[in-house]
């Protein structure tokens, strides 16, 4: 008896250029009339929130109004986010999601006055909730410590902390906490555990404003909040008469604010600055501006996108070229990935990459470690889009961009003529094959009689070819075990001839869209794996190892294990 002669080795498939595809459809697949857009995505690219004023995308989506949708890649599935905890539909407009790094909670904005006892404005003003997808509640944020909704006042532009228990939001109501007289929209912290909501945009010690604050973010822990204000009070030296970024650190012994939207030399922006996003790890913020005293040689007289890093101190201008030329443009509208690697931003400049030439703005990703500026909305294969895509936001690991656009061209039978929102994976797919050498390696057992009994098989495909040459003796069988995606099972077969140590491995379900696609693993440092043209596939992992049954005597041998990744 002896296992398959296999080396370890690691073998890849080389990648389809980077995939489009379109996420604002019905569960089956099919396009909806309405425009969707402002969408938002999970860390792991997974769910992505964003708003439809189409009245298919659910079939109980009767009420004839803007809503908020969570697509789940993976299954296809979509929820509607706006609705009651009882399941009623909102009687009033939804608006601007933000989802929590694992995709359960979604916040959101609504007009909506019958989603809780608690909202004593009704349908005349803006609150903020947030969806819980889970447990299928949706639940009031826009209230004082008391659980007091609040009154008279717009509450809106919601985000949600990455762990989902801090929402940040700007707000004109003067009933959130005690010291506010509502002269000024406010920006304002609510702990979905405690209760407690806490106002942000305020000097320290605490005090009234002299200006609107607006447009916040915060960082993965809740810890850090940004906000946007032309105060001049908030803190000392603000004498530059323009809207700054401003960064408060609320949670500790020592509370702080502190401007953002400086040079690194510490030198205040010359003009206004504003849409700022924190990182996760809360050490990075990226913000547009028109100031062009942040970095040297700024002087294309158009807004630009920056990124302080707190840490360092420094500013660094991120709406350029490979080569550092910033666009001939304007560029907006920016998200950071949880490390402040990856910024994305839609932009009109058509200097940013070679053979921009369709006139409209187009989202970037800008790879602040390689240097390296790519455009986004682009079909699969990278043809460019036939007009204009905005508002990005960036998955928590960098790796996945979800935008809208009302282009035609970036998947097939787009023929809707409205708004849809997309996911582009700059990676594109591609296969990675391990082959893991030694016994044993994965918690995997078999009862007697070859019948299996999988305990933690990991994820898996099936080697499921007897006549291949598999390497195993001749008079024994092999037990295949096999987990994709959580589905468990198993088989059994004989007759396997020795000999070469060549596995074929089948991609199999359930995934509707995936055939058996045969991955041959012959000699080391060679692999072939057609893929389908399917971007939900990214990101797919399993695992494969077959149990050599000696039949007399039912000894149990563990082969080699073969990990494959999907667009990694």
């Amino acid at each position: 008896m002896r296992s398959l002669a296999l080396i370890s080795c690691v073998l890849a498939v080389p990648a389809i250029a980077q995939t489009t595809t379109r996420v604002s459809v019905t569960a089956a697949g099919a396009q909806v009339i309405g425009h969707s857009e402002y969408p938002d995505i999970s860390h792991d690219g997974r769910y992505v929130t964003y708003l439809s004023k189409a009245p298919g995308l659910v079939p109980e989506d009767a009420n004839n109004i803007q809503d908020i949708f969570l697509h789940d890649r993976y299954t296809g599935a979509v929820q509607r986010m706006s609705v009651s905890t009882a399941g009623v539909a909102s009687n009033g407009l939804s608006d601007l999601p933000s989802i929590s790094a694992d995709g359960r909670f979604v916040a959101f904005q609504t007009f909506a006055g019958n989603f809780d006892p608690a909202d004593l404005n009704g349908a005349s003003y803006y609150d903020v909730y947030v969806r819980d997808t889970q447990l299928g509640t949706t639940t009031l944020m826009s209230k004082n410590s008391g659980g007091v909704g609040s009154s008279f006042g717009h509450s809106a532009k919601a985000k949600i902390s990455a762990n989902g228990v801090y929402v940040v939001f700007e707000s004109d109501s003067s009933t959130l906490v005690p010291s506010d007289n509502g002269a000024f929209t406010d920006i304002f912290v609510h702990n979905r555990l405690t209760g407690e909501t806490s106002k942000m945009s305020t000097p320290i010690p605490d005090m009234l404003g002299t200006a609107h604050s607006y447009i916040s973010s915060i960082s993965g822990d809740g810890s850090r909040v940004t906000f946007q204000s032309s105060g001049s009070n908030i803190v000392l030296g603000d004498t530059n008469g323009k809207s700054d970024v401003f960064l408060r650190e609320w949670i500790g012994p020592t509370p702080s604010i502190t401007i953002v939207s400086r040079s690194s030399a510490g030198v205040l922006g010359n003009d206004h600055s504003g849409d700022a996003t924190i990182s996760a790890d809360g050490k990075f913020v990226v913000f547009s501006s028109d100031a062009t005293n942040l970095v040297a040689s700024d002087t294309n007289n158009a807004n630009d996108i920056f990124v302080r890093d707190l840490v360092a101190g420094t500013t660094e201008c991120v709406s350029v070229t490979q080569g550092g030329v910033p666009g001939n443009n304007f560029s907006q509208y920016a998200d950071i990935s949880a490390d402040g690697r990856y910024v994305v931003f839609h932009s009109a400049a058509s200097n940013l990459i070679v053979g921009d030439t369709n006139s409209g703005t187009d989202v970037f990703r800008r790879d602040r470690l390689l240097g390296t500026t790519t455009r986004i909305s682009v079909m699969t294969g990278g043809a460019q889009a036939n007009a204009g895509s905005q508002e990005a936001a960036i998955s928590g690991d960098g790796r996945f961009v979800t935008y809208y656009s009302g282009v035609t061209n970036l998947v097939p039978n787009d023929t809707n003529n409205r708004n849809d929102v997309f996911v582009t994976d700059p990676a594109g797919l591609a296969a990675s094959i391990a082959i893991r050498t030694g016994a044993g390696n994965v918690p995997n057992s078999l009862t007697a009689n070859s019948q299996p009994l999988i305990g933690n098989a990991g994820f898996g495909f099936v080697y499921d070819n007897p006549t291949a040459s598999c390497g195993v003796t001749p008079g024994t069988a092999v037990v295949t075990a096999i987990d994709f995606n959580g589905a468990l099972t198993a088989s059994l077969f004989d007759g396997c001839a020795g000999g070469s140590g060549t596995l074929l491995i089948n991609l199999f379900g359930p995934v509707p869209a995936l055939t058996k696609t045969g991955v041959w693993l012959g000699t080391p440092g060679t692999a072939t794996a057609p893929l389908p043209n399917d971007g939900s596939l990214c990101g797919l992992a399993a695992h494969a190892q077959s149990f050599f049954v000696v039949v007399p005597g039912l000894s149990i041998h563990p082969s080699d294990a073969v990990d494959v990744v999907i667009g990694q």
